[in-house]
């Protein structure tokens, strides 16, 4: 459903405006005449927030068909805030704005521009079965300037049966708020398979190396051209000389000898 900006948003919007408070980042044009475009606006004490807005040109008309801020004025009831507005006249001009307000539906994202909390900013505090056999998850979003939001859920399977948050979003619309929506990301995350490990890769063989082919019949083979040793000579052992017999006067002196030692 299309709405218009109420006055008040429209008035705060102008102001930033007025006095040079906003800054497109990033604009991208498309042929079907949408635009997506990213901002930041300068606050009070020193607080800077991002708004991001797709738009479609109808004429003199600009219909914002998709809205996001990173604000509690967006956090508590996804309505259009005076950010989202100041980067809408920064970049449109202060013509006729209208914009589609969200739903809030359980389950789903309402807009792709925003921003999801990061996974390592989402606690599962708890997590078991009632007696009517429904999964009941209790955790804990840390949210931008200190901020601790409480979901809790309970699931049949991947479908949400109910939920609850301590956040203003919920208390104001019971919308599936940011926070709901992390921690169902974060346990359906958590019961997907775990990813088969690579495999092993395979061992290299060796190929064999072919053996060389034979010669032809009446050709001699190609030798390698290296320098051969000469063959050592084989070594001739020295003849040993047979001792000679003694004669018997050598035999009687040698004995004489023997007894004077």
């Amino acid at each position: 459903m299309h709405k218009s900006l109420p006055n008040t948003t429209r008035q705060a919007g102008k102001r930033y405006c007025q006095n040079d408070k906003v800054r497109i980042t990033q604009r991208q044009e498309h042929t079907d005449h949408v635009s997506n475009v990213q901002g930041k606006v300068l606050c009070s004490f020193g607080f800077v927030h991002h708004p991001r807005l797709r738009a479609v040109l109808l004429g003199d008309q600009t219909v914002i068909t998709d809205y996001a801020c990173d604000c509690y004025e967006y956090n508590d009831n996804s309505d259009f805030c005076s950010h989202c507005a100041a980067l809408a006249m920064r970049a449109f001009g202060e013509g006729e704005l209208v914009y589609q307000q969200k739903t809030g539906l359980p389950g789903g994202s309402d807009s792709a521009l925003e921003q999801k909390p990061e996974a390592d900013r989402v606690i599962v505090l708890s997590d078991g079965q009632n007696d009517e056999g429904q999964r009941c998850v209790q955790g804990k979003v840390l949210c931008s300037f200190g901020f601790v939001h409480h979901p809790r859920l309970r699931l049949r399977a991947s479908e949400v049966t109910d939920y609850t948050c301590d956040c203003y979003r919920f208390f104001e619309s019971s919308a599936f708020c940011p926070h709901c929506r992390a921690l169902l990301t974060q346990v359906l995350g958590q019961d997907k398979p775990a990813a088969p490990e690579s495999e092993a890769p395979a061992l290299e063989m060796e190929c064999p190396v072919p053996a060389a082919e034979p010669a032809a019949l009446g050709t001699e083979p190609d030798l390698p051209m290296t320098e051969s040793a000469a063959p050592e000579e084989p070594e001739t052992p020295e003849s040993e000389e047979k001792p000679q017999p003694l004669d018997r006067e050598s035999l009687d002196a040698l004995l004489e000898e023997i007894r004077n030692m």
